[in-house]
């Protein structure tokens, strides 16, 4: 017999909030460097996309700041001053709702879209880039107390686009995302 109590725990938020951060490296669309800084001055539009899914009892705030490469041991606050970051956000969201203990019956949730200039984009183009999130945790219009279960989370999802136009240019005829210029196994696609 196997016995995994999973324990809910019951918090209070000051009513400044709490604010913790993250990273995670990821992999971009695997460029070198100087091809990377290349496409990016060819770039017509790029975005930034981040939706986040609130499945807590307290609203949140997000910003992420992208740093090109691999930078794991940056903190967090350093990312934020970096002015070679390209920054999404703060976004807000409420807090998911809550029955009559607080605990979350729905999920709330936002997106948050910012363009980039061309030379922004090129953070996303490299091998790699670091995304650093800063999150305050904010109390809910029903107060600074709530239920928080093993299954209570905050989802962030965050993408990009990278739209080229090729009329012209290298790519002639069509304006075309990043998936379709990535580099295939043997060369360019």
């Amino acid at each position: 017999v196997s016995v995994g109590p999973a324990v809910g725990l019951d918090f209070t938020l000051p009513s400044g909030g709490v604010s913790f951060g993250r990273y995670g490296v990821q992999n971009g669309a695997g460029l070198s460097s100087s091809n990377a800084d290349q496409l990016a001055r060819q770039v017509d539009t790029a975005e930034a996309t981040a939706v986040i899914a609130n499945a807590m009892p307290f609203g949140v705030q997000v910003r992420i700041a992208l740093l090109p490469g691999s930078v794991p041991n940056m903190q967090v606050d350093s990312a934020f001053a970096d002015t070679s970051r390209v920054e999404l956000g703060p976004v807000a969201v409420a807090a998911g709702a809550v029955d009559t203990l607080g605990r979350v019956t729905a999920a709330a949730q936002d997106t948050a879209r910012v363009g980039l200039r061309g030379t922004q984009s090129q953070v996303l183009l490299g091998d790699k880039f670091t995304a650093f999130v800063r999150i305050l945790l904010l109390p809910s219009t029903g107060g600074t107390r709530g239920a928080v279960r093993p299954g209570d989370k905050g989802v962030i999802h965050a993408t990009g686009l990278v739209q080229l136009p090729s009329g012209g240019r290298p790519f002639g005829g069509c304006v075309v995302c990043l998936a379709c210029v990535a580099p295939a196994a043997g060369g360019w696609r």
